[in-house]
């Protein structure tokens, strides 16, 4: 026996299943990189104001590393592979149908004969 509801319940009941709980979204704290570099970025700037902030950024990058603010000082950085190739689309099969004949199609052919 399938249960009947009005569209009116589930509606209601779909838009708050799919609500978050008021108070819970906002920003994140800040992470232990992002107050080192708010802090030692202005230093850096001050002594160095004719410098590009490019220069600033890799500069604060890297006395980060040895900062005893850094819960992963003296470890190596990890190392970024190559992205793996993407799928063949189902787009890019269908070329091979078009100019020469499948084998599902060459054996429907046969049996049709």
């Amino acid at each position: 026996m399938v249960k009947t509801t009005t569209e009116s319940q589930s509606k209601t009941a779909t838009k708050s299943a799919n609500t978050k709980p008021r108070g819970t979204s906002g920003k994140r704290a800040p992470s232990a990189y992002n107050k080192y570099v708010s802090e030692h970025l202005k230093l850096w700037r001050e002594s160095n104001p004719d410098r590009p902030v490019k220069e600033a950024m890799a500069a604060v990058a890297a006395q980060w590393r040895d900062a005893p603010e850094n819960p992963n000082r003296g470890q190596e950085p990890k190392k970024r592979g190559k992205k793996a190739p993407a799928e063949v689309p189902a787009a890019a099969t269908r070329q091979s149908r078009r100019g020469q004949p499948s084998s599902s199609d060459a054996e429907h052919a046969e049996t049709s004969e």
